[in-house]
């Protein structure tokens, strides 16, 4: 319980740390996103950065735990222009795989030919694209960057879970 504390009073330090950025939610068929941008400042309507949430997680924790505030923050005092996150989730625990598995898995296919297009038509298409992961949203980045290393500009691995074999096969 104590280090909850801690890691909630560390958060709840970030979240004091910025303008608050301006946020677009929505529901789809098969997930929900937000977009997040810059509330103060120049934005760059030609960057776009996936953030892949850690287990337990959902589209707004990138907001929640207090990132969206010092992430635009940082652009801000550098005077450049800062991108559009769009945090995107299936549920609290899922995977991308190339495979089918037994539970709680978005197909890579699935996610690049038909989740992709769908977000960009809704904040724009961009001419970057970048990965944020965090730890199961880190092996859900390092899916996408490896099988697909001509779309994404750039990948930011946060303490990824990543392994061997896959977690839903039986052994």
């Amino acid at each position: 319980m104590r280090s909850n504390l801690r890691r909630a009073a560390h958060y709840g330090g970030y979240r004091l740390m910025g303008d608050a950025p301006e946020v677009d939610c929505w529901t789809a068929a098969r997930h929900r996103a937000c977009a997040y941008r810059a509330g103060k400042g120049e934005r760059d309507p030609g960057s776009l950065v996936y953030f892949l949430h850690y287990s337990g997680g959902d589209e707004k924790s990138w907001n929640a735990i207090g990132l969206s505030r010092v992430f635009f923050k940082r652009f801000k005092e550098r005077r450049l222009p800062a991108p559009t996150v769009v945090s995107v989730t299936f549920g609290t625990n899922w995977l991308i795989s190339a495979e089918p598995g037994r539970r709680e898995v978005v197909l890579l296919d699935d996610f690049i030919d038909s989740v992709m297009p769908e977000i960009e038509a809704r904040v724009g298409t961009p001419k970057r694209r970048s990965l944020w992961g965090m730890s199961m949203g880190g092996h859900n980045a390092s899916e996408l960057a490896l099988r697909h290393p001509g779309l994404w500009n750039a990948a930011v691995l946060s303490c990824p879970a990543v392994h061997a074999a896959n977690p839903f096969e039986d052994p």
